[in-house]
């Protein structure tokens, strides 16, 4: 029944109140900027930059690990040497 109600009420003001709703949508989304940020952000510890947890993991061992996919993208990006025979085609 709470369903109904509020599709009847959305309904309402989408269908007889556009005008009054459209005004005012500039303003809803400004306002929701600050709280987007807000709690957007506490999931990777605010603006302090990501913290290490202590996950066994040391910082050489995670650049090491960054510069072999740095690598594997190279190879994986370069395109294969032609060998003599192909370029007659």
């Amino acid at each position: 029944m709470a369903v109904k109600s509020e599709s009847w009420l959305l309904r309402f003001l989408l269908v007889e109140h556009r005008q009054h709703l459209f005004q005012w949508l500039p303003f809803l989304l400004l306002a929701l900027c600050p709280l987007m940020h807000v709690f957007m952000h506490g999931g990777h510890g605010g603006h302090g930059g990501h913290k290490h947890r202590d996950t066994g993991e040391s910082k050489d061992a995670e650049e090491e690990a960054y510069r072999r996919g740095v690598e594997e993208g190279k190879k994986q990006s370069d395109p294969q040497p032609r060998k003599e025979n192909d370029h007659a085609r």
